[in-house]
């Protein structure tokens, strides 16, 4: 297992949900930290969280595409969110692209309303082949062309006006930031699509 340690605040917030972050989590590669999914749930449910509904915005069953919009509040929280969870082969190996999207809106709804989504991602998020094991070939440079796909599709969102962006589009720019935070490589392109997106909501 990783040997690095969670920031303070995830572990508080952990802490106040009865969880120990070490059951609950580990380091995929340095800063980098995954929560396994039956934690996930128990959090969910310690801090109320209600899915309030669940929609398909966009489904190609013949390319292995699924998009799915999660509404969920939390009464303890007073609060609410809406997010994606996104599924194709470009991000998974999963073969079941719909139920990989529900699970991963899920798991990014409950992450975000208990108030450490950033600092945590769920494992299918991530796309982890297991749970709890120390990925180490997950800390090595990625491929020519997935490095080539990502640095394409960064610079396509960097030429839209993100106040025009659709639903989707903004889900999957946020996708695609994750993933470049999660890929050591690139750390300055995820900082620039960050201010970038953050434009839209000035």
């Amino acid at each position: 297992m990783a040997k690095g340690k969670l920031d303070d605040r995830a572990i508080a917030i952990l802490k106040d949900l009865e969880l120990d972050w070490k059951d609950a989590c580990w380091e995929v590669r340095p800063n980098v930290w995954a929560m396994k999914h039956r934690y996930i749930e128990d959090a969910g449910h310690k801090a109320g969280i209600v899915i309030e509904s669940l929609e398909e915005v966009e489904t190609n069953s013949e390319k292995g595409i699924a998009v799915i919009k999660c509404t969920a509040t939390s009464a303890s929280r007073k609060a609410k969110v809406i997010t994606y969870g996104e599924s194709s082969p470009k991000n998974t190996k999963n073969q079941y692209p719909y139920a990989m999207a529900e699970k991963r809106a899920i798991d990014r709804a409950t992450l975000k309303l208990i108030g450490i989504h950033g600092s945590v991602y769920s494992k299918d998020e991530l796309d982890l082949p297991e749970e709890g094991k120390d990925l180490g070939d997950l800390a090595s440079p990625p491929s020519p062309e997935l490095g080539a796909s990502l640095y394409n599709k960064t610079q396509d969102v960097l030429k839209k006006d993100p106040a025009s962006m659709t639903e989707v589009e903004k889900s999957q720019a946020r996708v695609l930031y994750d993933q470049l935070k999660t890929t050591d490589q690139y750390p300055l392109l995820a900082d620039e699509l960050s201010t970038h997106m953050n434009k839209g909501k000035k």
